[in-house]
């Protein structure tokens, strides 16, 4: 009952007819005789046609053309073959238009532009067909929001004095809404994340993606996943249909919307993804080769979903395929019969991908716990909405920004600062009424970590709304009030190809693209503040009960102190430190690492630990910037007193500054040059983020003790993997959670 699918610029070419559907004019009645495990919907006349087709987001029309033309031809061939005679067919037509396919052909658009043109091109259409509009049926093109439910009868005709044409059309889509229950939904909605369709009808559908997920933030508010969720739910209220999308192809494998795919799957009996990929924001990476051009003028990846759900059915089969190439190579295959080839999947629990997973490392990792089981308080870095106003390189410049603020009014002071139009999530009047208090209370600047090795300066407020939109400040404080605490940077969901790098530490709250050029990155903070009973706040390692009692049992008593005193807890941070340096560790859980944060053995190797501790401490010490060893320095300064970046270029192990290659860092090595953190080359960002800007005395001495860090970092990562080496390797040097349970015992 799938139509085959052509992709064309923002439609679904039906390729393919739907067998006893449009093709012959059955009923629902016929349609529950013929299946007995089919019931007829409830207000639905058994006399009303089987197929009704909707496309909700219908926009010009395309699909609903489209779909005119492909029956027209299949009816063509239909009547040939019954033996009617080419001269028939116009006749045959102009019956069959009024009497079985305007009545089954939907359209719902929330534009009135679109919406108009819709119906041009449907009688456009009709008429490039034969069509004689001779009758009173109307294209089913109706002026409404799909992810709204049926309004009441009587507040749409109270519009009827003032725009009776309105009025009718609303009072007519109410009654399609409550009446129609359609067995064919298509289309390609839109990919909005900052979505305004908040309808509590389609929030309240949107519960069973959402459901048991224990997520901070969920990304399922785009309008695609409410237009899924919308076609879901007709299918599931006919009771049998397909539903057959153009969308954003990230639902196919992020973690977040495992839960989306769960209720797809439990929804359907087969599925076809097509996965035309193009993602221009993360680096996707297409096989050797090829190319990776998007078929549409957008940024987002895409695939075509293909989903049937016949009653009685729970087999539950996906057939997926990859198209990789150029826009033209991509659309040639689409149309060229046999050229795709599927593959069947099998979408496994917890995560349910719908893409395939054939890494033979995957079972392996999983049985390790994610970092943030082992260090459950955890946050996205702040978010500011405002970094130029509320960020700053220097104390100083921070400080001029906040006496002119409170200075000023909000219209001079959004003028003589080029502070950008006011969001939903920060306005520079609350900005600044919340900055007057907070230095009416004495509140200073805060360091943050901007990016890596980059320490700037703003003022944390406690709430959101403020200075800083979302300054996090529940996780931020243990960072700001836990003396000598650190924090992990990390991040999830990496869709960068061919490295995972999103490894950092840092003594300051952070900014959400410090550990992650193209994601949120996450803080962890070893110590955490917690509430007391009297609403005293008591310091405690944030290192979960399930951890501490495994490494207790592996290494017996030589950690035991750990909730005691600091130092095990250190120690253990820079064993996790360590393993998430691992080169060998990266690349052969590099797939595995695009799709969560990172999962963190442990081993019962008493000399592998330490070493990796003693490895991890080093490490800690350089990203810091604490460490001895950045007291002699690699790379040399030469060229005038207070030079201005111009344009960082690498060339004959020199950074240099400037174009004509007078001034810059002599002694840096390539591979310190091209080394990445989060995305980020390190040594390339630090010079960009300060393009325009004199470089201080001390700022020559901090990029001098950058390239000494990254230079040790690399000798040790190498370090690292050796040690690993010795004692077993991946994935044998290390244990499961259940090993460690089994040797307790």
């Amino acid at each position: 009952m799938g139509p085959d699918q052509t992709i064309k610029r923002g439609q679904v070419k039906l390729t393919k007819p739907i067998e006893d559907g449009l093709a012959d004019t059955i009923t629902w009645g016929e349609m529950v005789e013929r299946n007995k495990a089919l019931t007829i919907p409830h207000g639905t006349s058994p006399d009303h046609p089987f197929v009704q087709i909707l496309d909700p987001a219908t926009g010009t029309g395309t699909f609903l053309v489209e779909a005119i033309d492909i029956i027209h031809k299949t009816m063509e061939g239909r009547w040939k073959k019954q033996g009617h005679m080419p001269l028939e067919f116009q006749n045959l037509w102009n019956k069959y238009v009024p009497e079985h396919l305007l009545p089954r052909l939907h359209g719902f658009e929330l534009m009135m532009a679109p919406y108009a043109i819709a119906h041009m091109k449907v009688g456009l259409k009709l008429f490039e067909t034969g069509y004689r509009f001779d009758s009173n049926a109307r294209a089913q093109v109706y002026l409404t929001n799909s992810l709204e439910p049926a309004g009441g009868d009587s507040k749409q005709m109270s519009f009827s004095e003032w725009v009776p044409a309105l009025a009718n059309e609303a009072q007519a889509v109410n009654g399609v809404k409550r009446r129609k229950h359609f067995t064919v939904v298509i289309g390609n909605p839109p990919y909005s994340v900052k979505s305004y369709n908040n309808s509590p009808w389609i929030r309240g559908l949107l519960e069973d993606f959402k459901r048991n997920l224990n997520e901070t933030k969920l990304n399922l508010d785009d309008d695609f996943i409410k237009f899924l969720r919308f076609g879901t739910y007709q299918i599931e209220s006919a009771g049998i249909g397909v539903l057959a999308m153009i969308t954003n192809n990230i639902f196919l494998s992020a973690v977040t919307h495992r839960q989306v795919r769960c209720y797809l799957l439990d929804s359907f009996h087969t599925c076809t993804i097509t996965n035309l990929h193009g993602d221009s924001r993360y680096g996707e990476k297409a096989p050797l080769g090829c190319k990776n051009e998007n078929v549409f003028d957008i940024q987002q990846g895409v695939c075509v979903s293909q989903f049937t759900r016949q009653p009685g059915s729970v087999l539950r089969i996906i057939h997926y395929a990859d198209i990789w190439g150029t826009r033209q190579e991509k659309s040639t295959q689409l149309i060229t019969p046999g050229a795709v080839r599927n593959m069947k999947l099998d979408p496994l629990p917890p995560l349910y991908y719908f893409h395939p997973v054939v890494n033979e490392t995957t079972g392996e990792y999983q049985a390790w716990p994610l970092l943030t089981e082992w260090m459950p308080q955890f946050s996205n870095g702040i978010e500011t909405h405002k970094d130029g106003l509320t960020i700053h390189f220097t104390r100083g410049e921070l400080k001029g920004t906040v006496e002119q603020l409170l200075s000023l009014s909000v219209e001079k002071a959004r003028a003589l600062l080029g502070v950008g139009e006011d969001g939903r999530d920060w306005q520079l009047s609350s900005a600044i009424k919340s900055l007057r208090a907070m230095v009416k209370r004495g509140e200073s600047e805060t360091a943050i970590t901007y990016r890596p090795f980059d320490v700037r300066y703003t003022i944390l407020n406690h709430e959101s709304g403020g200075f800083i939109a979302y300054p996090r400040w529940e996780v931020m404080k243990s960072l700001l009030c836990v003396p000598g605490n650190v924090g992990l940077v990390s991040a999830r969901l990496m869709a960068r190809g061919g490295t995972w790098d999103s490894c950092l530490v840092t003594r300051y709250p952070t900014e959400k693209k410090t550990g992650d050029s193209t994601r949120s990155s996450t803080l962890f903070p070893l110590f955490a503040l917690s509430n007391g009973a009297l609403g005293f706040e008591g310091v405690t390692a944030n290192l979960s009960q399930q951890f501490l009692n495994q490494t207790e049992t592996i290494h017996e008593k030589s950690i035991a102190a750990l909730a005691s005193t600091d130092a095990p807890a250190h120690a253990l941070f820079r064993y996790i430190y360590a393993l998430l340096h691992s080169p060998s560790y990266r690349s052969r859980y590099l797939e595995e690492l695009k799709s969560d944060f990172p999962r963190i053995p442990l081993t019962i190797d008493v000399e592998l630990f330490r070493n990796l501790m003693r490895y991890g401490g080093d490490l800690v010490g350089l990203h810091l910037l604490e460490s001895p060893d950045l007291s002699k320095p690699l790379s040399v300064y030469d060229g005038r007193r207070n030079p201005i970046v111009e344009r960082p270029i690498y060339a004959h192990k020199t950074v240099w500054l400037d174009k004509e290659q007078t001034c810059g860092f002599k002694g840096v090595p390539e591979d310190v040059w091209e080394f990445h953190i989060g995305g980020y080359q390190v040594c390339e960002k630090w010079l960009k983020d300060r393009k325009g800007r004199t470089l201080s005395k001390d700022d020559i001495t901090h990029y001098n003790k950058i390239v000494v860090a990254l230079s040790e970092t690399i000798r040790l990562m190498k370090k690292i993997d050796e040690v690993i080496d010795e004692h077993g390797g991946w994935p044998g040097a290390f244990v499961t959670g259940e090993q460690a349970a089994s040797k307790k015992s």
